[in-house]
């Protein structure tokens, strides 16, 4: 329906800048059906998650040769100066998103999903927000378990780039097998 005239629309779009309107465009009308809805149906839910999902693979295989190329190009310095970033990171995200008050966690949890929304929509009105509100009040609190699943997944990231760099191959053998 929908997601296919969508997708077909933005077929002339460079990958990157089509991938992401679709699913903007996907993501959007979800929220769309859904805010004018007093309930949910947890199976569109379920479906909104598996296009996600689908969106995302399908974006992480097109890139994953261009990644693979580039981390076993990655020099000691700059794998070094990556843990600094994602340290720095990671500070930040505590330092934001993980106060001790859990009143102070709720309002920038609020605010997070404001910001965010803000970023595609514009603007939200008086209506949205207590959307957001109700929103927020319902989510499971679990800031400090996405934050230690980001933590091990970068963890893994800098393990993998540290591996590949020592006993991993040169990026002419990387090329040369991708091209076989």
């Amino acid at each position: 329906g929908v997601a296919v005239a969508a997708q077909a629309a933005l077929g002339t779009l460079p990958f990157h800048q089509g991938h992401a309107a679709l699913l903007l465009l996907a993501s959007a009308l979800f929220f769309v059906s859904a805010g004018s809805r007093a309930q949910v149906d947890i199976v569109e839910v379920t479906n909104w998650r598996r296009m996600l999902i689908r969106y995302w693979r399908a974006t992480a295989l097109r890139v994953a040769p261009d990644v693979s190329e580039m981390i076993v190009s990655l020099r000691p310095q700059q794998i070094e100066h990556m843990k600094q970033r994602m340290a720095a990171a990671n500070d930040d995200y505590k330092h934001e998103f993980l106060p001790d008050d859990p009143v102070k966690r709720q309002a920038r949890r609020i605010k997070r999903i404001e910001d965010r929304l803000e970023y595609y929509f514009g603007p939200l009105a008086d209506v949205q927000r207590d959307i957001v509100r109700r929103m927020a009040a319902a989510m499971p609190r679990n800031e400090q378990v996405w934050f230690e699943e980001r933590f091990a997944r970068q963890k893994d990231f800098v393990d993998l780039a540290e591996r590949l760099g020592r006993f991993g191959p040169t990026p002419a053998t990387a090329q040369r097998e991708e091209a076989a």
